[in-house]
């Protein structure tokens, strides 16, 4: 039992939810972002060598919905497992995918890195699956550590940037909607540690 209970402690906190709080709730008296976050730490209770998710944050709106994507990527560098995500969301597959296989009636078009299938579609099908968000898809895939200015830490540190920033990983799209939602024209990028390595 006390093997259990580190474990169920262990996984909830991977998944970002509060053991103290939540541990003897039912499924009902969780919000739906909850529901997905005990079913992900279900999933990865068995300990598993492969995990399938298909669709988990398909029904929840579009901020729970990335926040979970968000934190998903946490658990995958975390964990360090092969996850099989389904999803219809050519975003959501760009943001979370270190491959892709697009599919169309149960064929493979087009199997890649996110880089490969925005840049180079093997058909007309995958560039109309691409559409109209070609363009917000390529800044989704470029990661803010290609561009941010390295300079000497001791000259960012003193100037007026953002506290809260960015990591290099996030994507220059998640840089445009921070600078649009902050009214700001920079931002500081930092690593896990919270510690300062750039801005853009």
């Amino acid at each position: 039992r006390d093997k259990i209970d580190s474990c169920v402690d262990a996984l909830f906190r991977v998944v970002g939810l509060n053991p103290d709080k939540l541990r003897d709730r039912f499924p009902s008296e969780l919000s739906g972002g909850q529901q997905q976050r005990v079913g992900v730490a279900r999933a990865l209770a068995a300990d598993p060598p492969i995990i399938l998710m298909d669709e988990p944050f398909g029904a929840l709106d579009p901020i729970t919905r990335e926040q979970l994507q968000n934190e998903l990527l946490g658990i995958i560098r975390t964990i360090k497992k092969t996850i099989v995500f389904v999803t219809h969301d050519i975003f959501e597959a760009i943001r979370l995918a270190d491959r892709i296989a697009l599919m169309d009636k149960g064929q493979i078009i087009q199997i890649g890195s996110p880089k490969e299938i925005v840049e180079k579609p093997a058909n007309e099908y995958v560039k109309d699956f691409l559409g109209r968000h070609h363009f917000q898809l390529a800044l989704l895939m470029t990661r803010l550590e290609e561009l941010m200015t390295a300079a000497d830490k001791s000259s960012i540190s003193d100037r007026d940037v953002s506290p809260a920033g960015l990591r290099p990983e996030d994507s220059v799209l998640d840089a445009l909607n921070y600078l649009r939602n902050n009214e700001t024209d920079e931002i500081a990028i930092r690593d896990s540690s919270d510690h300062l390595q750039g801005i853009v």
